[in-house]
């Protein structure tokens, strides 16, 4: 009888055990799915971030060229001035 009874409370025991994995399968593939679908929203955020960074670079660094050549025509335009001034001033 005791053999029997240890028998069956093994068996019962295999059998909620593998439930259990069966439950925790499931839920860990649900798991994976979330953080999945998780990483693919992150990466798309990041990407978005990244190409917003990028064209707020190139826009800042189009200006600032820009401006570093607007600085360099108008020294250029101050030292011919300057020079014109000095050829006038040595002619005299």
């Amino acid at each position: 009888m005791r053999k029997v009874e240890k028998m069956v409370r093994r068996m019962y025991r295999i059998i909620k055990d593998e439930k259990e994995k069966e439950e925790n399968r499931a839920i860990l593939e649900k798991k994976i799915k979330e953080n999945h679908n998780k990483k693919e929203a992150s990466a798309g955020y990041v990407d978005r971030k990244m190409e917003s960074c990028k064209s707020w670079t190139k826009l800042y660094v189009d200006k600032k060229c820009k401006k570093l050549t607007i600085l360099t025509m108008a020294s250029v335009a101050v030292m011919i001035i300057f020079w014109n001034f000095a050829l006038n001033y040595i002619r005299r």
